[in-house]
């Protein structure tokens, strides 16, 4: 059977749903890289990150190859064509974009970073400009790419704080209205499938279980 060629932005959730997947070949992947600053950096190349700077401001060097590739930035450049693009949510549900002194940006999480008077963070992506951010960014990837998106979202279940609550509600308000503009694949989690991995591990690590839940629900890979 011929693999099937998956652009990827996904954290953990997204990566444990393609390593079940036995059929895909995984092109690019680009975690903690939100949507606005992919169009960021799609129309100016210098908002990208300068690494050698990074290295002094990373608290988690484990890290910075991550962020290398945000440097390098390979979702808008690869030479061969997906056939379809997988993300999910993790990355406008929670991380953090920070700006240099000198105009680059890169996102992250609080406790990736030390605090540094030559960074500023601006938070996270505001719910108020979530849609037309959306909107923005899968515009683009329809005329570069014009393939079918699978969307997965990481369910807000165990997490109590209100801030991201918010964060995670105003993602999936803003697909239920993609879904139908850009013909998006939208993957929730049935409420009696979310189960952490470990009763006392992190929110958003979940069961192996609720990983194939949604595996099942994805058809097109």
């Amino acid at each position: 059977m011929d693999k099937i060629n998956v652009l990827g932005r996904v954290a953990c959730l997204g990566q444990w749903v393609l390593a079940m997947k036995k059929n895909v070949n995984v092109l690019a992947n680009q975690p903690k890289l939100r949507v606005d600053l992919l169009l960021d950096y799609a129309n100016n190349p210098a908002k990208k990150p300068q690494i050698n700077t990074i290295h002094n401001l990373i608290d988690r060097k484990d890290i910075i190859g991550i962020l290398e590739h945000q440097q390098n930035m390979p979702w808008f450049s690869i030479n061969e064509k997906p056939d379809v693009i997988v993300m999910d949510s993790y990355s406008e549900l929670t991380d953090q974009k920070f700006t240099h002194k000198n105009g680059w940006s890169f996102s992250a999480h609080y406790t990736d970073i030390a605090k540094h008077p030559d960074l500023t963070c601006e938070g996270l992506l505001d719910v108020n400009n979530m849609f037309k951010t959306y909107q923005s960014f899968f515009q683009h990837v329809k005329n570069k790419y014009n393939v079918p998106v699978v969307f997965i979202h990481f369910p807000t279940t165990f997490d109590e704080r209100e801030l991201y609550i918010k964060q995670g509600q105003a993602i999936k308000d803003s697909f239920s209205v993609l879904e139908k503009m850009y013909d998006i694949i939208n993957i929730h989690a049935d409420i009696g499938q979310i189960k952490k991995r470990h009763p006392h591990d992190e929110v958003y690590h979940f069961h192996d279980d609720m990983v194939k839940h949604l595996v099942d629900k994805i058809k097109i890979i």
